[in-house]
């Protein structure tokens, strides 16, 4: 009897209750803890620094840049890309006003969000290449200072470079012959190399048009065994430059035009260890399930990846009670 009455069926029907809320109430406030905690700490968080203008776009009228840093919205200061989408979404397509950090200088300009969807667009990515070099012009900088196809830019002048606007600020800026760092791929594994760009004759330009030389945006992730791909000579890592002569700039459309080809030999060209070549691949049909039925498309058999960038800093909320709330 004693036992009975300090068990469960013998608590009564208010107790019986709190008890079995207690283990899930317990565990919902430990995760609102520990992602207070989090905050608290710092939480990676997108900025406000402009990847990619989207062609046509509100910003790309508005003079928007790849690099540009969104400072403010209408004079209230932001730095994450949260708050600028917030921004855009409740604007209602009425102007905004965005203060922009574009290198050293500051800009003030008006933009008019357009209509996508349900909501509200600038027009603009948070993802931007990176200094990742693709076609070379034989007579640029680039391949006068011996870079190669391939070769990745981390620094000039001994500052880090992210994205290929940030590798453009940095050769403008430059009013001496600028060292440029790269990281090269070899077979015995990544190369630290440094350059000195050369000075043309009656011209100090170090621009981004002298530099010369495409960006690369598409690399090749793992190759499947025994597959077209595999058969053809593609190697992970491999850099995408050109599929059918026309330049590669984008994941999704590589992975369609591939998917759509058929039975058609493709002509793909790549970079690898700074040197290109040319492989011919031709895809193998897959069935795949869409819309309840079933379709074929062709698949080469490597997947790939955007050789991008994502500006993200730590998001710290040092009040407790703030940071309890975002939790």
């Amino acid at each position: 009897p004693e036992d009975e009455a300090r068990s469960f069926n013998g608590q009564s029907p208010l107790r019986r209750t709190a008890i079995a809320f207690a283990g899930p109430g317990m565990n919902w406030l430990l995760s609102i803890v520990i992602i207070a905690g989090m905050f608290m700490t710092g939480w990676p968080t997108i900025t406000s620094r402009v990847g990619t203008v989207l062609p046509d776009s509100a910003a790309a009228t508005a003079g928007l840049e790849s690099g540009d840093q969104i400072v403010s919205v209408n004079g209230s200061d932001i730095w994450r890309m949260e708050e600028l989408t917030d921004a855009v979404q409740t604007s209602g397509g009425a102007p905004l006003e965005l203060g922009i950090k574009r290198g050293t200088t500051d800009i003030v300009t008006k933009v008019t969000p357009t209509a996508a969807g349900d909501g509200f667009s600038l027009g603009i990515a948070n993802s931007a290449p990176r200094a990742w070099l693709g076609q070379l012009e034989p007579d640029g900088l680039a391949a006068d200072a011996g870079l190669l196809p391939g070769d990745e830019v981390v620094s000039v002048n001994g500052d880090p470079i992210d994205t290929w606007s940030g590798l453009g600020l940095a050769l403008g800026a430059s009013t001496v012959a600028p060292e440029v760092g790269v990281k090269r791929q070899s077979a015995e594994g990544a190369l630290d190399l440094v350059v000195t760009l050369p000075e043309r004759e009656g011209a100090k330009d170090w621009s981004l048009a002298a530099f010369g030389a495409d960006f690369a945006t598409v690399q090749v992730g793992d190759v499947l065994r025994g597959k077209p791909a595999q058969r053809a000579g593609f190697a992970k890592g491999d850099v995408i430059l050109t599929l059918d002569g026309a330049r590669v700039t984008d994941v999704t459309a590589f992975t369609e035009q591939t998917a759509s080809s058929g039975r058609r030999p493709l002509q793909i060209q790549i970079a690898r260890f700074g040197q290109v070549q040319d492989l011919r691949v031709a895809g193998e049909p897959v069935e795949t399930p869409a819309g309840g039925e079933t379709t074929t498309v062709h698949r080469i058999g490597l997947s790939v990846q955007n050789l991008s960038h994502v500006e993200q800093r730590d998001y710290v909320i040092a009040n407790p009670v703030t940071a309890l709330w975002r939790g």
